[in-house]
């Protein structure tokens, strides 16, 4: 049965703010960035381990332990960064929705 009469409009529906493009890249090359350092950082820890890391090297048919260790430190503080990322833009619209 089709109901008559006019749609019902929800004015209590918030619109949320979203925040600004360059501001949302300042924070992701700020995150990626601190996490590069830090990881690099610890690696002199990870170079002690280098049978593990040979071991990967080889099974995924890399020779150059050092590069791998490299790369494989760039893709774990690229997905770390999308992660904080996302977190600290949602937790900025959430807040600037809030307060007006």
């Amino acid at each position: 049965m089709p109901l008559k009469g006019k749609p019902v409009i929800n004015n209590k529906k918030r619109l949320t703010k979203r925040v600004p493009t360059g501001f949302k890249l300042l924070i992701f090359l700020m995150a990626f960035i601190v996490l590069y350092f830090l990881l690099t950082w610890v690696s002199q820890i990870i170079y002690a381990n280098t049978n593990i890391w040979q071991s990967a090297a080889t099974a995924l048919g890399d020779n150059d332990r050092q590069g791998f260790i490299l790369l494989s430190l760039v893709v774990i503080s690229l997905i770390v960064s999308l992660v904080f990322y996302n977190v600290v833009v949602r937790a900025i619209e959430r807040r600037v929705s809030n307060s007006s």
